[in-house]
């Protein structure tokens, strides 16, 4: 991948990412995704992350780009995709575990900001777990 393709696929990646933070985070806070306010605040967070992409040092972008081929390495490769499967197998089993000691517990219902909450604190783990990996490899 050259780098001019490589800066607009990190383009695309900051975007997509921004996306998925800000719905998460409003239904988090009991919020509609997109709502006038948020969408404006989304637009002027959008435009400064962007302008620093495309904007920011060539030294960081060259940097990134020679970890994102050390990161192709089979070895990681390998022991991420281990990784990542045992860690669906885990999330598997467990949600219905964790559901029925909800139900014990008397919980009858999950809120969307609960589930949010979950689902966020699982793709930290996550992004942990997988920067763990590459430390170590």
């Amino acid at each position: 991948m050259t780098m001019k393709r490589y800066s607009i696929h990190r383009i695309i990646s900051t975007i997509l990412l921004m996306v998925y933070v800000v719905s998460v985070l409003s239904i988090m806070k009991g919020e509609k995704p997109f709502e006038t306010n948020n969408f404006l605040e989304f637009i002027l967070i959008g435009v400064i992350v962007v302008s620093i992409t495309v904007f920011g040092s060539k030294d960081t972008i060259k940097k990134q780009f020679k970890e994102d081929k050390v990161e192709k390495d089979e070895r990681y490769l390998k022991n991420r995709n281990i990784f990542s499967y045992y860690f669906i197998i885990f999330l598997g089993l467990s949600i219905p575990l964790v559901l029925v000691f909800a139900s014990f517990s008397g919980m009858e219902q999950l809120s969307l900001s609960i589930i949010a909450t979950i689902f966020f604190i699982i793709a930290i783990i996550y992004m942990v777990a997988i920067e763990v990996i590459k430390r170590r490899f």
